[in-house]
């Protein structure tokens, strides 16, 4: 089992699950499931379970596994409605070594390396 480093968000207001629901599996081909989340070492809080949307096989938009080059190549030629995905990408990059240093995850930084513009 590996880890996965990310950020959990309290939703607030009515509409946001369904939106999101909306967002992430109708229009982006993600299941839904829900995980525990266990806080960085040192946080003052206890595991607790949040809902995580996750691309399978099944999504339209899985590349699987393919090398390095191919997955730099689709996110360069890759845009959704929020942005352009290198933005989204470099952005991602960004919050890891700024929140998360500890976190060395060599496949997002050498996709970094790639798609950034010179």
């Amino acid at each position: 089992m590996g880890v996965v480093w990310g950020r959990a968000f309290l939703l607030q207001g009515e509409a946001a699950l369904p939106y999101l629901t909306t967002r992430e599996c109708q229009l982006g081909g993600y299941i839904s499931t829900i995980t525990t989340v266990y806080p960085q070492p040192g946080v003052d809080t206890k595991p607790f379970p949040a809902l995580l949307y996750l691309a399978t096989p099944n999504n339209r938009h899985w590349l699987g596994e393919a090398p390095l080059h191919e997955i730099a190549c689709q996110i360069m030629e890759s845009r959704g409605p929020s942005g352009h995905n290198v933005e989204y990408l470099l952005r991602l990059a960004s919050f890891m070594k700024e929140q998360v240093p500890e976190a060395m995850d060599d496949h997002l930084f050498t996709l970094e390396i790639m798609v950034r513009p010179l």
